[in-house]
């Protein structure tokens, strides 16, 4: 019985000394800012589940948030190993004022359920390695400005109530012609098209062959994927205009991703 007891305290013991909430949120801490260096604000919330729960890594809500920072990547990403893991039922990343390679970002966030990471890891090496996960969603807002920078092709862009307006130039000096197009933005998959184009040269419709040159000069719009500091697969699920910013919404699934390589240590 004394024996029980005695391991039984190790294992209390054992919990508080390294599995508290100071600890974890330390740690997420160290590893966001070792990939971007450093950041105006950042803070990290965890909820630990309840003992002895918490000793088995689990973890019911961890939220970061971050203000003014650049980086070329940030540290979710998911590498499947098997390993005695802990689970992070809710993570929430938010970000605001991101200088993404060439990119200015108003805002990121990321929202993952079941978030697996290496456990033993993160006990013995102190370090945060993510190794499975469930699905979610992230949301991007870009200004006007953001997305000029985006865009491929030249010409000058701009918002119209729903709709995104560009002006170009078709044809070749001297016969180019200067035209402005509306359209709407129709996500597919990981890339925005630009759709349902419509303009007129003094009052008079432009040729759907016209307009077809000009927008194939464009599409895809964007491409999400090389906007997002994380490496995660997504697929676009709602896209807003409001005012001068353009809010973009896609669902994520990683949840086949941490069985693809299951085997693998």
């Amino acid at each position: 019985m004394k024996s029980i007891l005695v391991y039984l305290a190790a294992i209390y013991l054992l919990d508080k000394a390294f599995l508290r909430p100071s600890f974890i949120e330390n740690k997420i801490k160290e590893v966001f800012l070792s990939y971007v260096g450093g950041a105006e604000e950042i803070e990290v919330d965890v909820d630990l589940a309840p003992f002895p729960k918490d000793l088995l890594g689990r973890i019911e809500r961890t939220e970061i948030e971050m203000r003014g920072f650049q980086t070329e990547t940030l540290p979710i990403v998911i590498t499947p190993k098997k390993v005695m893991a802990g689970r992070i039922k809710r993570l929430k990343f938010y970000g605001e004022d991101i200088k993404y390679k060439s990119f200015s970002l108003k805002s990121v966030s990321l929202n993952l359920s079941d978030l697996e990471f290496n456990l033993p890891r993160l006990i013995f090496s102190r370090k945060m390695q993510f190794v499975g996960a469930g699905k979610g969603e992230v949301s991007l807002v870009l200004t006007e400005e953001a997305i000029k920078g985006a865009v491929k092709g030249k010409g000058d862009i701009g918002f119209e109530n729903d709709r995104l307006k560009i002006r170009v130039a078709v044809g070749y000096p001297p016969l180019a012609v200067p035209i402005e197009i509306t359209g709407k933005l129709v996500g597919r998959g990981d890339k925005i098209y630009f759709t349902q184009p419509s303009g007129q040269v003094l009052s008079v419709p432009i040729p759907s062959e016209l307009l077809q040159m000009a927008i194939d000069r464009f599409n895809p719009i964007i491409d999400i994927s090389s906007l997002l500091p994380f490496t995660i697969p997504i697929s676009i699920r709602e896209i807003t205009i409001k005012g001068n910013e353009l809010q973009v919404i896609c669902d994520i699934d990683l949840s086949e991703l941490g069985k693809e390589r299951k085997g693998e240590r």
